[in-house]
């Protein structure tokens, strides 16, 4: 590649961040007013029509009360829209309510998402809607030379590592993505999104038996995926409740990196 080339191509890359943030901020804003401004809208429009359709000349106290009238109309259309909202809902298998987190976040702007997962393989799906969201991700995972077998732990970092480079490699420009470890057994597997919503499950440990229905001492398989967990929305009366659990965890995996520096 000559000078003019990687001027080039410095010049492109520059342009195709720029239109990335573009795209992102127009596209947040549409979605976190786009409901008011319709409602709004309609309010200013009916008011008008009866208004000139009637050659109406209404004194100022009248205009101040159809305004104050108007307010009061879509503070409470925004008030019932909040109390109708969903308080949580709990899962058979993970799977499914990393599902539905997935739908939840197409018409949501995100800027900050933590997740605490065994290898990260299961949430790949979600990383990409997130990093999509121009949202600033953590997440934490087991450290892959403990408590893993050789060919777990090779599944592991050939599939993150490819998935980075890959399908996030597109959203660098509006979005970040923090890798963190933690080397205690897992327990919580978790996601905890613009302290809005929180899917919480579990991960279990059943023992490996050979053919000869012999234990294999210290092998064993985790699993979360399938198993039941249960997804929050703020607001609930246990949102709180686990969200410092989460947050008690997340605080003692900074803790252990800090503690490797």
């Amino acid at each position: 590649m000559n000078l003019g080339d990687a001027a080039f191509s410095d010049k492109h890359d520059t342009v195709v961040t720029h239109h990335l943030k573009i795209k992102m901020q127009i596209s947040n804003f549409r979605v976190k007013y786009q409901g008011l401004i319709h409602r709004v809208g309609l309010a200013i429009a009916l008011g008008l029509q009866i208004i000139v359709g009637f050659n109406i000349t209404l004194p100022q106290t009248t205009v101040n009360a159809i305004t104050f009238a108007i307010l009061s109309y879509i503070l409470l259309d925004i008030s019932n829209n909040t109390r109708n909202l969903p308080q949580k809902k709990a899962y058979e298998a993970q799977i499914d309510m990393y599902t539905d987190i997935i739908k939840y976040l197409d018409e949501k702007v995100v800027k900050q998402a933590i997740l605490i997962q065994y290898s990260g393989i299961m949430s790949m799906l979600l990383l990409q809607k997130l990093m999509s969201k121009g949202a600033n991700v953590k997440l934490y995972v087991h450290e892959p030379e403990t408590t893993r077998n050789e060919g777990t732990e090779k599944q592991f970092d050939d599939n993150i590592s490819q998935f980075l480079k890959t399908t996030l490699k597109q959203y660098e420009p509006i979005s970040t993505l923090e890798i963190h470890y933690y080397n205690v057994p897992a327990s919580i597997r978790g996601v905890l999104i613009d302290d809005e919503v929180l899917g919480i499950g579990w991960y279990t440990y059943t023992h490996k038996i050979n053919d000869d229905n012999k234990s294999l001492k210290n092998k064993f398989e985790v699993t979360g995926y399938n198993i039941a967990g249960i997804l929050f929305y703020k607001g609930s009366n246990d949102y709180e409740i686990f969200k410092r659990m989460f947050k008690e965890q997340v605080k003692d995996y900074d803790e252990y990196n800090k503690s490797k520096k």
